[in-house]
């Protein structure tokens, strides 16, 4: 996980839309790996809520708006 312009993060708040009415809302620590890389370990709560599982890969989005965390959809997972 990169640092955010050039900030080391020390926790990472992240929020998922399950339904029009449901938001749910996880504050995660953010460690460091012994290369000094950031690293953001997710929750199986979190991965349950999202439709993630473990082995799934993931793209950082980052806009005006923050970051946005999606499942990357390859040409294998696309419907043609």
């Amino acid at each position: 996980m990169s640092n955010c312009h050039g900030k080391q993060l020390q926790s990472f708040a992240l929020v998922i839309s399950v339904t029009e009415d449901k938001v749910i809302r996880w504050i995660l620590p953010v460690d460091e790996g012994e290369d000094g890389e950031q690293i953001l370990t997710l929750p199986d709560d979190l991965l349950e809520a999202a439709g993630w599982f473990p082995g799934d890969e993931l793209e950082w989005l980052v806009d005006d708006d923050g970051i946005t965390l999606r499942k990357h959809e390859t040409l294998r997972n696309k419907t043609l």
